[in-house]
């Protein structure tokens, strides 16, 4: 066989046909994008607490949607701070309007709670007020009056949120 010289052609020997084929693929594509957003719902941590009246006795509680364990804890280390002892202040199982009575849970045979919240009281107001808290039937802690244990309240409040802050530590 031979092969033709460069400058000749190859002759055709059948016509050439082209075909164009083309083809379009669509997608689509979703996506969805979840964000996740979590808030912390805690108690502040300052004095939330109140008076309960039943008849003429007046509690210590712990106000409506605040943290009963979160109050008595902070009572607790205030008076460990300023009297220098356990205070020993729990919270009861009694809840009224939302309120939690305060109590001593170690019974009102021991002294430690009622001297506790009564050195944060006289600490703070500088023995300013004579009001006092003491332990009554069940354990729980009341005022004598309405006035004073409205009074006797705000001080211990006060005093719990600069203790929190570390404002009133010593005393």
């Amino acid at each position: 066989m031979t092969t033709p010289p460069p400058t000749q052609a190859c002759p055709a020997t059948s016509p050439a046909t082209t075909s164009v084929t083309s083809s379009v693929t669509t997608s689509a594509t979703t996506s969805v994008t979840t964000t996740a957003t979590t808030s912390a719902t805690t108690s502040p941590q300052f004095g939330q607490l109140e008076c309960l009246t039943n008849g003429n006795v007046y509690f210590l509680v712990s106000g409506p949607g605040t943290s009963c364990d979160a109050q008595a804890s902070l009572i607790n280390e205030a008076a460990l701070t300023c009297a220098g002892g356990s205070a020993e202040v729990g919270c009861s199982d009694v809840v009224v309007n939302g309120k939690t009575l305060l109590y001593n849970s170690a019974g009102c045979g021991s002294t430690a709670a009622v001297e506790g919240l009564n050195s944060i009281v006289n600490a703070y107001s500088l023995d300013a007020v004579d009001n006092s808290f003491v332990c009554s039937v069940g354990g729980y802690f009341r005022d004598s009056n309405a006035d004073s244990c409205a009074e006797t309240v705000h001080i211990l409040n006060a005093a719990l949120t600069l203790h929190f802050a570390g404002s009133f530590d010593n005393w």
